[in-house]
């Protein structure tokens, strides 16, 4: 990695963690867990920027991530849960 490209990725790193920072503070004065998530991944982010191996990894960790959720999406929109005309009268179907 070029010097000027590593200063660049070492300056938005920097403000990465402060907007981290103030993101944690708010959570914490607002009890909110969500936000205080997003503010530890911006601060894992921040922390990794500069190595383009971790960088790589956590994109593809993320990737696969997404993946798992579109598929899991996709399988559930396609299923049929149509039991109420299921041709068999059973009596659990009141429930």
């Amino acid at each position: 990695m070029e010097e000027k490209e590593l200063k660049r990725l070492e300056e938005l790193s920097n403000k990465l963690f402060e907007m981290s920072q103030s993101l944690r503070t708010e959570s914490l004065s607002h009890k909110d867990e969500s936000l205080a998530t997003v503010a530890n991944i911006i601060m894992l982010i921040s922390g990794i920027m500069t190595n383009k191996s971790d960088l790589s990894k956590v994109a593809d960790l993320l990737a696969m991530f997404s993946a798992k959720k579109i598929l899991d999406s996709t399988m559930i929109s396609n299923l049929n849960f149509d039991f109420e005309d299921d041709g068999v009268d059973d009596e659990d179907d009141d429930i």
